[in-house]
């Protein structure tokens, strides 16, 4: 029996599965993504144009979190618009957002301090709702970053191709054009690191760690909840900072300056090069927004845990409606997040009078399976994508799809995932390279990888699906190629 839903959800939703789509894979619980998808509907409120809906599914530690590309279309389509009467749209856009962030994190620190004072369980819920607000605002109109670079990075790559014939040299440009200007917040906090591990004095290292984790101290969380950062945590990672670089600024703006003088560009494909590195940017500071919103929204499910007796593993699979409505003081809740915590389906429409279909049950998940489910891919013996930061190497697939996987990456594997994030660090600095689902030359990945200086080819589109643990594979990512040299057979590797 399908759970949460009738006969008649499954047939609404069915067409939308249908469709074309990119997916993003998060190690992640629900309420975190679900309550940062909310953002299209401030998008809508406030600029006019949205996504029309996702879905996510949630299994076994991660999300797989869907984008329509016809919404991408649409929404790329409409900054264009805004961008050819405004040139500083997303700049003005990037603040606005900025703004109305910071404004409800102070709402947010407000509610908190008012339970903090009182224990009242109604400001307790009043704090809650504020998180939900407070992470759907840190991803904000920051959430038309996914549309543009997806489409617009593809545009970019066909104009330079009609000019650079070498595929190689074509993605070297590509690289090239897009890099940021501005450091990570990844590398910021590695550099901070690298400076206080050169503190011969411990009291003074003591000191300088403290005001890392003072910075710093969202740097651990991801969607799949809040991680603490301790002195412990912070001294594990003296052997393996040294090898991370502060960016060269000046000389990355005189390689784009020879790129364009050389190859003649024009003004629509330095227009678009200078977009897709701006986003970036942004891209990397709504991260850090969203990371400070999850602890928040960690500390706030611990606190209501305590309250109302209901594990805060379960409540991170509440939906934002289910918060706003209160609907953890049910009886029945507690059954029903078990049963999403297995599995679970969820489609929202942001739209519609019923923003939330939740389904859940093996009977679903069998369902979904079968309309989802692409063609045979047993018989291919390479894939292809991006080569995002060159090099040549042999090794052992290990797929990461959640937390769990990404802290037992063992040194010396090929790193293979839908997508990486900041969470991913740890594993991508043991990997010898980085193969993704999804991403072009701007994404985390690749910028990480050339940090590091490993292999890394982006946007495979079945890497995940394809390759399975323990298969040997040539990664040449100066030529976007995955070669599978050797299947594992089952259980060949323990991971």
């Amino acid at each position: 029996m399908v759970n949460e839903a009738f006969q008649d959800d499954l047939d609404k939703i069915e067409p939308f599965l249908r469709r074309k789509k990119e997916i993003q894979q998060f190690p992640s619980v629900l309420l975190p993504l679900l309550s940062g998808a909310m953002s299209t509907e401030l998008m809508k409120e406030n600029l006019g144009f949205a996504y029309d809906n996702f879905y996510f599914e949630y299994i076994d530690g991660h999300v797989d979190m869907c984008y329509f590309t016809e919404n991408n279309i649409s929404v790329t389509n409409e900054i264009e618009k805004r961008k050819s009467n405004d040139k500083n749209f997303f700049n003005k856009t990037k603040k606005e957002q900025e703004l109305i962030f910071e404004n409800q994190w102070l709402l947010s620190l407000k509610k908190k301090n008012e339970y903090l004072k009182t224990k009242s369980e109604e400001k307790l819920f009043d704090w809650l709702s504020e998180t939900v607000l407070l992470v759907k605002k840190a991803v904000g109109y920051g959430h038309m970053i996914e549309a543009f670079s997806m489409i617009q990075t593809h545009s970019l790559k066909d104009q330079l191709a009609k000019k650079i014939k070498n595929p190689l040299e074509l993605s070297k440009i590509l690289n090239i054009l897009t890099l940021p200007e501005k450091n990570s917040f990844v590398t910021d906090y590695q550099l901070a690191l690298k400076k206080a591990f050169k503190t011969k004095d411990d009291k003074k290292l003591k000191k300088e760690l403290e005001k890392i984790m003072s910075k710093f101290y969202w740097i651990g969380n991801s969607y799949s909840g809040r991680a603490e950062l301790t002195i412990n945590s912070l001294l594990e990672q003296r052997d393996s900072i040294f090898e991370i670089k502060k960016i060269n600024i000046k000389e990355i703006i005189q390689q784009k300056n020879d790129v364009i003088k050389k190859y003649k560009l024009n003004k629509e494909d330095i227009r678009l090069a200078q977009d897709l590195s701006f986003l970036t940017i942004w891209q990397d500071e709504r991260k850090k927004m969203v990371l400070r919103s999850i602890d928040e929204q960690c500390m706030a499910i611990k606190f209501l845990s305590q309250k109302i007796g209901l594990d805060e593993n379960l409540l991170t699979f509440l939906t934002p409606e289910e918060i706003a409505e209160r609907k953890f003081l049910e009886s029945e809740i507690e059954k029903i997040l078990t049963e999403r915590k297995k599995y679970a389906f969820v489609f929202y429409n942001p739209f519609s009078d019923k923003k939330y279909r939740t389904f859940t049950g093996d009977n679903f998940r069998e369902k979904i399976a079968h309309i989802l489910k692409e063609k045979d891919d047993i018989n291919i013996d390479s894939i292809y994508g991006a080569p995002a930061s060159s090099g040549k190497v042999i090794g052992r697939v290990q797929i990461c799809k959640n937390m769990v996987e990404i802290n037992n990456f063992v040194e010396g594997n090929v790193l293979v995932a839908s997508m990486t994030r900041p969470e991913y660090l740890s594993a991508m600095k043991k990997s010898i390279a980085v193969v993704t689902d999804e991403g072009g030359v701007t994404c985390h990945a690749a910028i990480i990888s050339r940090e590091l200086g490993i292999p890394c080819v982006t946007g495979t589109k079945n890497a995940t699906k394809i390759l399975q643990n323990g298969d040997l594979v040539e990664v040449r990512a100066n030529h976007g190629q995955v070669v599978i040299l050797e299947k594992a057979e089952e259980n060949k590797m323990k991971i």
